[in-house]
């Protein structure tokens, strides 16, 4: 013969298989949609509620039979305070909601499990507050095999809950209207299924409170689940099935810029084409692969992007450098007061830019000609360098020369090879200068070098040295040799510093010209360092 409560209990079983299921998928979501762990967990207690009466319903002993009720209430007394917060979260998805008021919303509900958990059969009066006592039928049919249910009679705190379930039960079915009324196009059609729904719940908790006992078979299960069925779907049908989904995934696939996305400790989740295109040796990336690791940085790029949001990185692509701008997007999902953040980082090709600005910048701190510092770039590295030596006690060399008579090399070979000349003559002294120093190009045909923290002596035979070098050098344009000598005035210290950089830079320029009145190609030095 048939057993009907067989058939129910698979069935139910059945249900809260496939509820189970969507609780898994929802939380394993990596989109950061408004109320979709909270509409995982109102499914969660749904699929408790559903298995666990199934267990009520095929189990025929009695002990085994209360077990189960309280294990059903594990979730039965949170799902309309469920379903308020999501019609909350409908009506208004900005809006967080504080720690104090969800212990406000779940302390009844608490209360009813544990009043539940308490039940004793003709108990002490805290044993009887949810149920007073209950008693075991035998179900018998003429065509159906019978099986056992339990009817409950009804506590005081059974009745709290369910006036309780009724306000919140109003209120919810209240958002879901006002949702409805203020909504446009797909939002409005699904307020006003949920609107229904909530509905159809105040309806069925009104016929409980009617009656002093418990049904001996209870449909709630079944009107809850597909309750939970019709909210997943109303509420994330196209968020998570089709339009929304299929255009994040197009936006994010076709980006024009790379897009790499982590979780919360920066290891790798995916990433769309360009990104691949990008890390050429990453299109199949391992497990627990790191932001920096991607980027092949030494560099804390993790610690900036979370300091600033934006980090400049170089890459060095097919031999050459290029350059991106990694702007960082906190995804960022508020649950019961805590934070769990994903990050989007996203990479904007800036070479051009920067390769236009290092452009500006060398053309505002070199000379064109002679690929040495300016005047004006000269002041500036030199006034750092001059404050550090004093600072350290170092002493300091300033040297001032200029090539003799320059301006006949112009008026008989012509400004082309004056430029040679001087394109040449900067090369030499470059490579004979310590590359600590600063070597610039003063104005004209004068140039100045500084260096701290010298040896007087060396740096003496260097310069004796660069002077006779200019002399032997065969400058040679357009098959023309020309004799290019220049003069040389040195100032500085031996010990530490004691005027200013101007009056060293004055002196050093007041020995040059000595040296050029005195016959030229030549150097002379100050007192302090003779």
């Amino acid at each position: 013969m048939m057993r009907y409560d067989f058939i129910i209990a698979i069935s139910l079983f059945v249900i809260a298989s496939f509820l189970f299921i969507g609780v898994i998928y929802l939380f394993t979501r990596k989109e950061q949609l408004s109320g979709l762990k909270l509409t995982g967990i109102f499914v969660l207690a749904n699929a408790i509620f559903a298995a666990f009466y199934a267990a009520f319903i095929l189990n025929d002993f009695e002990v085994q039979k209360l077990l189960f009720n309280h294990i059903q209430h594990l979730a039965i007394p949170y799902l309309t305070t469920l379903w308020f917060l999501i019609s909350l979260r409908l009506l208004n998805r900005q809006r967080k909601i504080k720690v104090t008021y969800y212990l406000f919303l779940f302390f009844i509900p608490f209360l009813t499990m544990i009043s539940n958990f308490l039940y004793v059969s003709n108990g002490q009066w805290f044993q009887t507050l949810y149920y007073t006592s209950h008693e075991m039928i035998a179900y018998h049919g003429v065509h159906w095999e019978g099986y056992n249910v339990i009817i409950y009679q009804k506590g005081l705190m059974y009745y709290i809950q369910a006036g309780f379930n009724l306000f919140v039960l109003g209120l919810t079915t209240f958002n879901f209207y006002s949702s409805y009324r203020r909504s446009v196009f797909l939002a409005k059609s699904r307020s006003f299924i949920l609107f229904i729904i909530s509905f159809i719940g105040f309806g069925l908790i009104t016929t409980q409170v009617i009656s002093r006992e418990s049904s001996p078979i209870d449909t709630t299960p079944y009107f809850t689940s597909l309750f939970a069925f019709v909210l997943f779907f109303a509420l994330f049908h196209y968020e998570l099935f089709d339009l929304v989904p299929k255009a994040y995934q197009l936006i994010f696939e076709k980006s024009l810029s790379p897009i790499v996305i982590m979780d919360e400790t920066f290891t790798l989740v995916s990433m769309n084409e360009k990104a691949k295109e990008l890390f050429i040796n990453q299109k199949e990336y391992p497990h627990g692969l790191k932001l920096g690791d991607l980027c092949g940085s030494d560099e804390p790029i993790c610690d900036e992007l979370l300091k600033n949001h934006h980090h400049e990185i170089t890459l060095l692509i097919e031999g050459k450098n290029k350059y991106y701008s990694v702007e960082l997007q906190v995804l960022a999902n508020h649950f019961l007061g805590q934070v769990n953040n994903g990050y989007c980082a996203i990479f904007y090709d800036i070479t051009l830019q920067k390769e236009e600005f290092i452009k500006m910048e060398r053309m505002a701190s070199y000379d064109s000609l002679t690929n040495i510092y300016n005047r004006r770039y000269f002041y500036r590295l030199a006034t750092e360098a001059f404050d550090l030596a004093q600072i350290e006690h170092k002493n300091l060399v300033v040297v001032m020369f200029d090539l003799d008579d320059f301006k006949v090399v112009n008026d008989i070979y012509g400004h082309q090879a004056g430029d040679y000349v001087l394109e040449e003559m900067a090369l030499i002294v470059s490579q004979k200068f310590n590359s600590n120093g600063i070597f610039a190009r003063y104005g004209g045909e004068e140039f100045v070098y500084m260096q701290t923290g010298v040896n007087i002596s060396e740096i003496k035979n260097t310069i004796l040295e660069i002077c006779e070098a200019l002399a032997n050098h065969p400058f040679v344009f357009a098959n023309r040799k020309m004799k290019i000598t220049a003069s040389f005035g040195v100032s500085g210290t031996k010990k530490a510093i004691k005027k200013s950089l101007d009056t060293y830079i004055k002196e050093a320029d007041d020995m040059l010209y000595c040296a050029k009145g005195n016959g030229k190609n030549q150097v002379f030095f100050t007192k302090e360092i003779q």
